[in-house]
């Protein structure tokens, strides 16, 4: 077999297969789930909006803050600016990156920060003084973990990204709270912990999959919102 020959035999494929493996963990026991082409496309679309209602468009350039084991998650916001005509740059999550993040905001017009995690934080106040970078950038999302050291140093317009098993919710720009792609899961809450099932048809299913996230679900104008718990 030719590289040749596996191509011209990957065109003749049909149907779409799976995109990638991911793990989340639950009190230390690991999830194991696999992401479809077809979820992905789904996910992106989801994402698209997000973006868009953030002013993601042509010219855009956001920084998306993670690691290969991220990419579950990740993969349709890079996928979703791309869609948009914007462009991304990757830092990774560990602070030996944090310079990384620290020149893209010094010499390029950031549009958003997506992914931003503590230690990135921590990393990035022993290099400079954050607030002075990252406060003109227009919108940031970060884990929630990530919210107390931003306020730390003096950032307080942080929305927030949230994964939740296999699923991700995030802060919308219209203020309306935390969100989720509404037709791909269900999320609710049992004995004050965020459990996720699939409602599409998605690669891998999942019945009130524990998140180990604290929380609520609250009724909204234009679906359900998340409050996260302490």
């Amino acid at each position: 077999m030719t590289r040749q020959s596996t191509i011209e035999r990957a065109a003749r494929l049909t149907g779409k297969g799976p995109a990638m493996l991911g793990r989340f963990q639950v009190d230390g026991d690991p999830v194991d789930f696999t992401v479809g082409e077809e979820d992905l496309d789904r996910d992106t679309t989801f994402w698209r909006g997000v973006l868009a209602g953030y002013g993601v468009g042509p010219g855009s350039r956001i920084v998306v803050v993670g690691s290969v084991p991220d990419s579950p998650w990740l993969e349709p916001p890079r996928m979703a600016a791309n869609a948009l005509g914007g462009s991304y740059s990757n830092v990774d999550a560990w602070s030996w990156d944090a310079r990384r993040l620290d020149m893209y905001c010094r010499r390029l017009p950031v549009s958003l920060v997506l992914g931003l995690g503590p230690e990135t934080v921590q990393a990035l106040a022993s290099l400079t003084n954050v607030q002075e970078r990252l406060g003109p950038v227009p919108t940031l999302l970060a884990r929630p973990d990530a919210l107390k050291p931003l306020r730390g140093e003096g950032v307080t317009n942080a929305g927030v990204l949230v994964p939740l098993g296999p699923a991700l919710a995030v802060t919308l720009a219209d203020g309306r709270g935390i969100a989720y792609d509404e037709s791909e899961w269900l999320i609710e809450a049992a004995d004050g912990e965020l459990v996720v099932s699939t409602r599409g048809p998605r690669h891998t299913r999942f019945d009130r999959q524990r998140t180990g996230v604290a929380g609520a679900v609250v009724a909204a104008d234009g679906g359900s919102r998340l409050v996260l718990g302490s």
